[in-house]
């Protein structure tokens, strides 16, 4: 996924055996610097594109960017069992 300054978060799907649908909702998988599970948002546009068999979504975003003025991230204790 990224996003944009104009709050609109896209992605492309690698997976081309993989199936999403508008609705679906869309978190971390912790496989990056992010804990798994945190909610980012819901899938409210599935586009496929032909020509270059890619699947792409446009996510809204859970939160409303332009409205948060502080942030607080509480890291993942790595001791803890997922």
């Amino acid at each position: 996924l990224h996003g944009s300054v104009d709050a609109v978060i896209t992605g492309e799907l690698l997976d081309p055996r993989a199936t999403v649908g508008e609705g679906n909702i869309v978190v971390t998988s912790g496989l990056g610097i992010y804990p798994k599970g945190i909610h980012i948002g819901h899938i409210s546009e599935v586009i496929y594109d032909e020509d270059d068999l890619l699947t792409s979504v446009v996510v809204e975003p859970s939160v409303n960017f332009k409205n948060i003025d502080r942030l607080f991230v509480i890291p993942k204790d790595e001791t803890e069992n997922d």
